[in-house]
Parts: C-alpha cells; sequence; structure tokens
C-alpha cells in the first residue's frame, strides 16, 4: 500500500470519485468553538428553532384554498396561500407544515415573498414533502420561476426545514435593505436539492444565495467588520443537514460593497457534484463575502467547478470538512482564518490553500495531491506580518512549495513527504524537513511517508504502522479535543498526527492460539495483514486500517484469527465467518458475555459511552473519552462492562463498583495479578515504567515508549507484567523470559 503520488494526478483525477468518510458524528458547537482561536462563545447562532406554541397551517396537494388551512382535516392546496395568510395575521407566529407528496408551485405563486417573522415551513413529522415549479422539468425562463422562497425585510427567527427541492435555479434568497434593521435568526436545515435548472448558459445556480444591495457602503475601501455606521443583512444564519448534487455554488453570499451575516454556521452540508470541467472563478463551493465570525464544520465539497471555499470575510474557521478534486483553490482566506481536522485533496488548478493577509492556522489537517502550481501562498506578492501555524498536520504529493510571504512560520510536529520541489519558498526558503526544524519556532516535523489507507478511495485514516502514530504535540492553548470523525483525541502527546485519531486496538484477554492455557505473542502488521505467533505460525489476514480482535469465537479454547474493518464495521473470522457490527466510530471487544466460553461481537463507541453486543442488547454506559476495559471483575466466569477515565483515573464497573485509582496519563492494564480468579484494577504509567495494582503491588518494569501487554503464563495462572518495545521489537515478561519477535509498525495483538 503507497499514497497517491503526484505523478499519478491526472488519472487519479479523471477516475477516482473518493466517497465522504463514513460514520461521522456532528461534534458540538461548544468543542468546536473551544479549537478556534478565531471564534469564542456567542459568535456562531445556536438553532433556537421550535415549533412549539406556533399555529400549525397545513398544506396538502389534495387540499383547497377555500379551506382555512388551520386544521389537518382542511388543509390548503398551495403553500403560497398559506403564506398570504400568515403574511395577513403578522403578530401571530405559525408553522407551516406540507404534507407527505409533491407540491407543485403554480406561476401564480412566483415573487411571493415571506413577509414575516416567526414562521417556520417544514414537512409534516413523519412525511417528506417534495416541491417543484409548475413547469418542471422545464428551465426557468424568469426570475420569478427560479426562486422557490425569497424575502427581503427585518424579520425575526425564520426556518426553512425537511423538504426536497426539485429543478430550481436559486430556491431561497435572504436579506435585509441597509436602510431597516437586519433579519435574524435564519435557519435553513435539513433540506435535500437536486436536479437544478437554469434558465440559460450564463446563469448559475445556488442552493442558497444572500440579496444583492445597492447602498455600496464599502465600495472603494476595505471591509471593516466593527465599522460603527455599517448594518450586516443577516445576524444570526445556519445552513446544516443539506444534501446537494449538480449545483454550481451550494452558498452565495456575495454583495462586495455592503456587509452581509455576523454570525454565521454552515454545518453538515454534503455537496456532491459530478465530474466538470475546472477554472471558473463565478462557481465556487461557499462564497462567503464580508461575513464576520463564520463557522464551517463537518460538511463535504466535492467536484467544484471554482474554489471550494472562498471567504472573504473576517474570523473564519473550517472543521472537520472534506473538500475533494476542487477545480481551483481548495480553500481561500482573503483575511484571517483556520483549518482544522480539515481535508483538502486534489485540488486542480492554481494554489490549493491561499492566504492573502493571515493570520492563519492548519490544524491537525492535510493538503494532499497538487500538481502544477504552488502547493500554497500565503501573502503572495504583498507581504505579511501575520503567522502561519502549521500543527500535527500532513502536507504530501505536492508538486510544488508552499509559497509564504510571512517570515513568522510555526510548522510542529507535521509530515511532508513527496515534495520534490521543496517544503516552503519566498520569504522562508525551506528545502527539507531537517532544515524546517532548524528554525525558530519549528521543530517535531517528520520526513515519512504517513501511510494514509487510500486517499484516492476517500480513506484518509493512517495505518497502525503509520510514524505520525502517537506523534502529535498538544503544544498552543487552541487544539480540537476531538478527531475528524467526531472521537476523542488522544491525550497530550500520545495524539496522533493528521485529521483521523486510530483507534487503541483492544484485546479483552490474553489471547492463547494453541489451546494450551499460556499467552502466546501475536504480533499484527496491518500495512500488508501479516499475523505472526512466535515459534508456530505466520499468515495474510486482513489489510491496513483494520482493527486485530483475535478471541475464541466457536468455544473450542483456541484464539481464532479476527479484524474488525471500521469503514464498514465489517467483522471476519478467518475460516469460520463474517457479520456487520458497528461503525467507523466503534471499538470493537470480542467478549465471552454469556460465560459460554465463546465471544461475541461487542463494540464501544467512545464519543458517547454507547455498548451494544450484536443481537442481544444496546446501552449507554461511560462518556466520551472514556476508555472500555471489560473484564471478570465479580469472578462469576463472565466479563462486567467496565471503562476508565484517564483524565481523573476514575474505574467504574456497570453495577459493581466505582474507584479512583491512577492519574491523567495512566494507562489501564486490569489483570489476575494475584491468581483469585478476578480482575484488579491496575494503571501503567508510560513515563516512569510503574505497574501498580490496586490495594496489591507496585513494580517498576519498563521504560517511555513500552506497550504495557499484560498477560498469563502457566496455565491458567496470575496475570504477568509485560512490555512491547515497538522500536526493537522486544518482549518482555517481569521476571520470566525476553525475546525479539516484531518490528516497528507491528501491533502486539495479544497481551
Amino acid at each position: 500500500m503507497r499514497t497517491v503520488s503526484a505523478l499519478k494526478f491526472l488519472t487519479v483525477l479523471l477516475l477516482c470519485s473518493p466517497p465522504a468518510l463514513p460514520g461521522r458524528t456532528v461534534t458540538p458547537l461548544t468543542d468546536l468553538l473551544a479549537a478556534s482561536e478565531l471564534l469564542a462563545a456567542g459568535d456562531i447562532p445556536v438553532d433556537i428553532s421550535t415549533a412549539a406554541g406556533k399555529t400549525p397551517l397545513y398544506v396538502d396537494p389534495s387540499g383547497d384554498d377555500a379551506n382555512s388551512g388551520l386544521t389537518p382535516g382542511a388543509p390548503k392546496r398551495r403553500l403560497g396561500a398559506a403564506i398570504e395568510y400568515a403574511n395577513s395575521h403578522p403578530n401571530e407566529p405559525f408553522v407551516i407544515y406540507l404534507r407527505g407528496g409533491v407540491h407543485y408551485r403554480p406561476a401564480r405563486d412566483e415573487y411571493l415573498a415571506i413577509e414575516r417573522g416567526e414562521l417556520m415551513i417544514s414537512s409534516y413529522p413523519g412525511e417528506e414533502a417534495t416541491i417543484r415549479p409548475h413547469f418542471y422539468p422545464a428551465d426557468p425562463t424568469s426570475w420569478g420561476e427560479e426562486v422557490f422562497l425569497y424575502s427581503r425585510g427585518p424579520y425575526e427567527n425564520i426556518t426553512i426545514k425537511d423538504l426536497t427541492l426539485q429543478g430550481w435555479s436559486v430556491p431561497l434568497i435572504f436579506g435585509s435593505p441597509f436602510e431597516g434593521p437586519p433579519m435574524r435568526n435564519l435557519v435553513i436545515k435539513g433540506i435535500r436539492a437536486d436536479e437544478f435548472r437554469k434558465r440559460g448558459p450564463n446563469f448559475i445556480t445556488s442552493f442558497f444565495s444572500t440579496d444583492y444591495l445597492l447602498t455600496a457602503y464599502f465600495a472603494g475601501r476595505e471591509f471593516e467588520p466593527e465599522d460603527p455606521g455599517i448594518k450586516y443583512q443577516i445576524e444570526g444564519l445556519i445552513i446544516s443537514g443539506i444534501r446537494l448534487s449538480g449545483v454550481d455554488m451550494p452558498v452565495n453570499i456575495g454583495d462586495e460593497d455592503d456587509a452581509n451575516v455576523r454570525g454565521l454556521r454552515i454545518s453538515d452540508v454534503e455537496v456532491r457534484n459530478e465530474p466538470a470541467g475546472s477554472g471558473s472563478t463565478a462557481v465556487d463551493g461557499f462564497a462567503l463575502v464580508n461575513c464576520h465570525r463564520a463557522l464551517i464544520d463537518n460538511c463535504v465539497l466535492e467536484n467544484i467547478e471554482g474554489d471550494g471555499i472562498d471567504a472573504k470575510s473576517t474570523r473564519v474557521a473550517v472543521i472537520n470538512t472534506l473538500l475533494s478534486r476542487i477545480g481551483r483553490n481548495g480553500v481561500k482566506f482573503w483575511r484571517d482564518g483556520e483549518v482544522i481536522n480539515t481535508i483538502i485533496y486534489a485540488a486542480n488548478a492554481d494554489a490549493a490553500f491561499v492566504i492573502e493577509a493571515g493570520p492563519c492556522r492548519m490544524i491537525h489537517s492535510i493538503l494532499a495531491l497538487k500538481g502544477d502550481g504552488y502547493a500554497g501562498t500565503y501573502a503572495y506578492g504583498i507581504g505579511s506580518g501575520e503567522k502561519f501555524e502549521v500543527i500535527n498536520s500532513i502536507l504530501i504529493d505536492l508538486d510544488h512549495t508552499f509559497y509564504l510571504g510571512t517570515k513568522d512560520l510555526r510548522s510542529l510536529n507535521s509530515i511532508y513527504f513527496n515534495l520534490p520541489a521543496g517544503l516552503y519558498s519566498g520569504a522562508v526558503g525551506v528545502p527539507s524537513v531537517g532544515a524546517l526544524n532548524g528554525l525558530s519556532g519549528c521543530g517535531g516535523n517528520l520526513a515519512a511517508d504517513p501511510w494514509l489507507i487510500d486517499p484516492a478511495g476517500g480513506d484518509f485514516r493512517s495505518a497502525y504502522g503509520s510514524p505520525g502514530r502517537g506523534r502529535g504535540t498538544a503544544a498552543g492553548l487552541f487544539l480540537p479535543s476531538f478527531d475528524y470523525y467526531g472521537n476523542p483525541r488522544r491525550p497530550g502527546d500520545k495524539r496522533a498526527i493528521g485529521p483521523v485519531e486510530p483507534p487503541e486496538p483492544f484485546s479483552p484477554a490474553p489471547v492463547d492460539v494453541d489451546g494450551d492455557g499460556t499467552s502466546d505473542p501475536l504480533v499484527f502488521r496491518d500495512l500488508s495483514g501479516l499475523w505472526a505467533v512466535r515459534g508456530k505460525t505466520r499468515l495474510y489476514f486482513g489489510g491496513p486500517g483494520d482493527i486485530p480482535v483475535p478471541a475464541d469465537y466457536t468455544g473450542n479454547g483456541r484464539a481464532a484469527i479476527a479484524v474488525f474493518r471500521r469503514p464498514a464495521g465489517l467483522w471476519a473470522v478467518r475460516g469460520w465467518s463474517r457479520w456487520y457490527f458497528g461503525t467507523v466510530n466503534d471499538l470493537p471487544l470480542p467478549l465471552d458475555i454469556d460465560g459460554s466460553g465463546s465471544a461475541q461481537p461487542v463494540i464501544f463507541r467512545e464519543s458517547s459511552g454507547r455498548w451494544a453486543v450484536r443481537g442481544l442488547t444496546r446501552f449507554y454506559f461511560g462518556r466520551p473519552g472514556d476508555r472500555p476495559v471489560p473484564g471478570d471483575y465479580a469472578g462469576g466466569g463472565k466479563p462486567e462492562f467496565a471503562v476508565f477515565r484517564e483524565s481523573s483515573g476514575l474505574w467504574a464497573v456497570k453495577g459493581l463498583t466505582r474507584c479512583y485509582f491512577g492519574r491523567p496519563g495512566d494507562r489501564p492494564v486490569p489483570g489476575d495479578y494475584d491468581g483469585d480468579g478476578k480482575l484488579e484494577f491496575a494503571v501503567f504509567r508510560e513515563s516512569s515504567g510503574l505497574w501498580a495494582v490496586r490495594g496489591l503491588s507496585r513494580w517498576y518494569f519498563g521504560r517511555p515508549g513500552d506497550r504495557p501487554i499484560p498477560g498469563k503464563s502457566g496455565g491458567g495462572g496470575k496475570t504477568v507484567p509485560a512490555i512491547f518495545r515497538e522500536d526493537t521489537g522486544l518482549w518482555a515478561r517481569r521476571g520470566l523470559s525476553r525475546w525479539y519477535f516484531g518490528r516497528s509498525g507491528d501491533y502486539p495483538a495479544a497481551r
């Protein structure tokens, strides 16, 4: 397995269509803001939209506009009739429910505007309303035919949600004139839109657009977000849970002479277009002009003809976002900005990442696969005194340097690989990683293949053998506590380089491959799928990114070779069976739940504390960041569900006990250290090699960097402290034996 080289750029661009990374959890807004240096609590709007307290108005394709619309049994036929009724009663809050089915907007409702606030328009709960223009599937011929809904006024609390829109050119246009107050608390969410139409070759399609004003307040001068004389069109705009395809410019906030939006969140928006020509500057993915305090999170932009994100705005954060196969710049910040847990892959023309002024941060992100032209530019041709921070990130397969117009470069613990022209040029010339680490403010950077599993196929995780695993830094005040998938980051300097935090494979019990009652030294080399049992066997099963889950699945007293494949949730037991259970966010834990002697698939979801036993039960126990440590703590022959909270040293066994043992950074190593048939709480302190068993004993065995793998020896007796030293392949059991087996990059699949 190799990462895609830049020499294969054109082939990959033409043949591959990376899907979104599956199974993501949308991270809470509080955590997103805590990771941002540019945004703080209160900068980004919170969704407070609700139908509670609003008078329902019902619309059904089989209804009658002569009906009141106020009861489910007397619905109106046209959405336009319901909007007219709501406009005529401006002091009463309304929610307009569209019953399931296809609603065609007639020509008479063209140019019908929302002229009030406190209004929600939604599909009826549990039903899907599809809205099309009357001429569908033909093309529009006028502005009125292009637009589904618009509003121009100082209205508050408008929500458009849970609809399917087909056949429109620019379905949603909202804003407020300069002369009046701004529109406030506008929410657009849960909408699917496709089959966009345009009225001529010179027109472009958009999902959402702000209005264009004629005042030209900033004409001829720079946008100043805190200018006391300006007025924003919208204060508090949320666009979330949107699925789009076949659209030129999904979000177009584009009046350059006036202020447009203050407090903007674009969240969980996926745009999947077919491959198209590249290079147009008029059809960007998200065009944010003259906005202040904007958050783009958990989005996917694929096959955008122009720039992926073009932010001519201030205080813009892009978090947990994938930009794939972009025609021009992947991300362009005209002023300040930051990308966090973000992937910019295969941007075509111009530079993949552009910063005009700064400051700018690139945190836990990937910049990959860029052919001709700079990998990125910072203050190109104008210069800047602002910082460019690159922390825990990956720059790979870039044919040209990243041009810097600033001398303030800070690169920490990042990977640079296959950059044949050098790393940076311009104000700071950096030919190699060695030269980079010699600069003030830089250090810990690596020149090594990060072993991304399948970037061409949309999988940007690192294999377990990646040199970036556990090599990130925790330096700085603003680093994410979560990864691209929404899973917790490892604490301190144990975090990985790149947007995805690899899971820590967990073997719930010593692995006895031959059934002799003694743990067998077993390694798994995920780069090749090699399994090796010392002195016994070698075989190939599984591959990059698979988690080893050997266990006795058949009850014959021997552990079977098995893997868990995260993207698909596949469990595969060699020579026996395959199941699908779990997602990319889950840790696999094969456990003998009922004491029958055979293991069943169990998963633990780190992001929420959710446990699930295949075919039996699911429940919540623990919280985000807890580590699962199930085992037989009661001595009853069956495992209990348990977690260890690394931040505080809390041990919690479901239905049994809670206690504190250990301190932040300790690794849990529960085992039967006294041979009484029960597991004891125990920790390994990597910094000193300390093993501590609660109420029993303390030893020093191992050194920093060793992986604890406590096992059993001598026919199922006491648990023995043991370590695996990855850089040399050393296995050592305290007071018993030492040998060398395996190499750097191998994972000890037994303990």
